[in-house]
């Protein structure tokens, strides 16, 4: 016999008290894992490191800021020590008075060597606030003329004899060609070894002293060296002690030593007094000069460029 389909019971599905344990289990972790994901945002903890110092590094990995930024200390310590290392070093071979471009830090950049024998230049530095005046071409080289014996002054001071340091008193004081050519004769490095040392990148020996050149940027920038190392550097004393008339009779009393509050000075002037130079120091400044033209004329640009600057 058949039976009919509506007689059918329906079918009944359970499930088995394992399967139901697991699922409540699953929904337990999925509340437990939101639970302390919300917790560790809130809290800012996340493997042991603080979610505020999380940052990509430079190679594009998440990391630990706290160690970028101690490194980045360190690096930038490190950079500061170098830094400081060099300027005392440099300070501690020739002093820290170079003049610059600037006039901001007294440390030139190199320059293309130029020669300009015409016409004037002038330069100035006060140490109170660290400024320059100068002419446009007062990095040119032109003739040293007798300021290039304070070049070989500063060497023999540091190399020679007691005897040779003699020369050196009559040389500076006294303007002294004999002495400058006995001392040439047995240093002949002397310019170039003291402009190398002192950057003075305007400045060059001749086949003789006599032809060396130099600029008033360069002077000035050696002299405030020497006042920077030692303000009563030997060099420095002979300038206070110049006589009145120089060994061949010109006399030692023109263009920056006119400047108010001069302490010492060197003076420069070519055989057939067509070329006159001067540098000039005082408690607060250095300055130099140099023309084509008279002793007179030399006073007076230096009156007319520097006078009201040191007022």
């Amino acid at each position: 016999m058949t039976r009919s389909n509506s007689s059918k019971r329906p079918r009944q599905t359970s499930t088995s008290p394992l399967l139901s344990g697991v699922k409540g289990l699953s929904w337990l972790c999925l509340v437990v894992a939101v639970v302390v994901f919300i917790v560790a945002a809130t809290t800012g903890t996340h493997s042991g490191t603080s979610a505020s110092h999380l940052a990509i590094s430079p190679n594009g990995q998440l990391s630990d800021s706290r160690a970028i930024d101690a490194t980045s200390q360190a690096n930038s310590a490190a950079q500061n020590s170098e830094s400081s290392s060099a300027q005392r070093n440099s300070r501690d071979s020739r002093g820290s008075s170079e003049l610059t471009a600037d006039s901001n830090i007294l440390r030139p950049t190199k320059i293309d060597f130029v020669e300009n024998q015409q016409g004037s230049q002038f330069t100035l530095y006060r140490f109170s606030d660290n400024s320059k005046l100068g002419s446009t071409s007062d990095r040119m080289a032109r003739p040293a003329l007798s300021l290039a014996k304070l070049f070989i002054a500063e060497y023999v001071l540091d190399n020679g004899t007691a005897a040779e340091k003699e020369l050196v008193d009559a040389m500076i004081t006294e303007s002294s060609d004999a002495a400058a050519d006995q001392l040439w004769a047995l240093y002949p490095e002397a310019i170039d070894e003291v402009a190398e040392d002192y950057r003075l990148f305007s400045t060059r020996a001749g086949d003789r002293w006599g032809f060396s050149v130099t600029s008033t940027y360069d002077v000035v920038s050696f002299i405030a060296q020497l006042k920077d190392e030692d303000p009563k550097h030997p060099l420095l004393e002979m300038m206070k002690r110049t006589v009145p008339v120089a060994a061949d009779g010109y006399e030692q009393d023109f263009g920056t030593a006119k400047l108010p509050g001069v302490q010492g000075s060197k003076w420069g002037w070519s055989d057939d007094r067509t070329l006159h130079s001067s540098v000039s120091f005082g408690k607060d400044f250095v300055a130099a000069a140099a023309i084509t033209g008279s002793a007179d004329d030399l006073s007076e640009i230096a009156e007319k460029q520097f006078i009201s600057y040191l007022k």
